[in-house]
């Protein structure tokens, strides 16, 4: 693997199309279990919240059917409730719409950023884009407005969705980094903001135009046309980030009788020692193929000795040399890197 990589960057806004409402996340020091009664007694004293939650907007509720397909850290739920309680349970839940302050959800991680590496080495190429000016009659010079900085675009698809926080919207930023090299000149590091669904075959296209416009003066007495050669580097690179999306919260567990004089109790996947993360993780993986263009960085040096662009100043008003042995004559009054430009006779 080459050491090329790029930045995901995945913003905090987040849409959750299973909710219009942002989901609650758990605080991961909770208890490790809780009742029925003390559930309900700890929701209504924080006036509708809890103390084992936290207001966040990357986190979405799971049914059964996700948690039986999370099947060693339902498990490990279930292992827990035998140790404490007995397994003589009649139902196994999550998200009963009595106890909204203790659920069971999918989250994304928190900060959303992360490194990938690219599959092998961009491939780049150099050239140069043209951009004109006029020097009118009288003047000396002439304003010309070249390109600096970068534009990249990037292709982005969900290769891997999970169970877990499945169909989930949600929107990133995808720095792409091209490194300085030998060949190369100019290293690149944008941010292209993208949205995806986390289900497999998501794909968005997206660009991030990060170029500026730089007004150059270049020295010429008019009336003259005035041409600026800028180097244009151009790279292609094809890459991938893994990411988690991590089960936590409350399992529950109804039993037929009393157990510990209740007759409803919730493990807490978070807690220390109830469930290792490695049980509550799915990875959702994402491909990037990325374009980049990079201008010549604009330097402040005299005319003709610049390191990234090239200056041609021909003047309109012409006068001929007399006819040379090769059959061309020379515009004496035309400028340009070698002094002179040869004209057909």
């Amino acid at each position: 693997m080459v050491a090329v990589s790029l930045l995901l960057s995945i913003a905090p806004a987040f849409v959750l199309s299973a909710h219009a409402f942002p989901a609650l996340r758990r605080w991961p020091d909770g208890p490790t279990h809780i009742n029925g009664e003390d559930a309900k007694a700890a929701y209504n004293s924080t006036h509708g919240g809890s103390p084992h939650i936290r207001q966040q907007s990357l986190c979405q509720s799971i049914t059964m059917d996700q948690l039986n397909a999370m099947g060693d850290a339902l498990q490990d739920a279930k292992t827990y409730a035998t140790n404490t309680w007995g397994a003589g349970w009649d139902t196994i839940t999550v998200n009963p719409p009595e106890y909204p302050g203790n659920p069971a959800q999918a989250c994304y991680p928190s900060p959303m950023t992360f490194t990938a590496t690219w599959n092998s080495d961009p491939t780049c190429s150099t050239s140069s884009v043209r951009f004109t000016g006029f020097a009118a009659k009288g003047t000396n010079a002439a304003q010309v407005s070249i390109y600096q900085g970068s534009s990249v675009s990037a292709s982005t698809t969900v290769e891997s969705s999970t169970t877990i926080g499945s169909a989930t919207e949600f929107t990133a930023g995808v720095t792409v980094g091209i490194p300085e090299t030998a060949q190369f000149s100019y290293s690149i590091s944008e941010t292209v903001s993208v949205s995806l669904t986390n289900t497999k075959g998501s794909t968005t296209q997206n660009t991030n135009d990060a170029r500026s416009t730089a007004q150059d003066t270049v020295t010429c007495d008019g009336p003259a046309n005035v041409d600026v050669d800028v180097d244009l580097q151009t790279c292609t690179a094809q890459g991938n980030v893994n990411f988690p999306v991590t089960l936590g919260g409350w399992v529950w567990f109804y039993y037929g009788s009393q157990k510990n004089g209740h007759y409803k109790w919730a493990v807490n996947l978070d807690a220390d020692g109830v469930s290792p993360i490695a049980h509550r993780q799915q990875t959702l993986s994402l491909s990037v193929n990325a374009n980049t263009q990079t201008y010549g960085h604009f330097y402040s040096k005299s005319l003709f000795s610049w390191d990234d662009l090239t200056f041609t100043c021909l003047r309109t008003r012409r006068q001929l040399l007399p006819r040379l042995n090769s059959g061309w004559i020379m515009l004496a009054d035309d400028i340009s890197n070698n002094g002179f430009i040869p004209f057909p006779f």
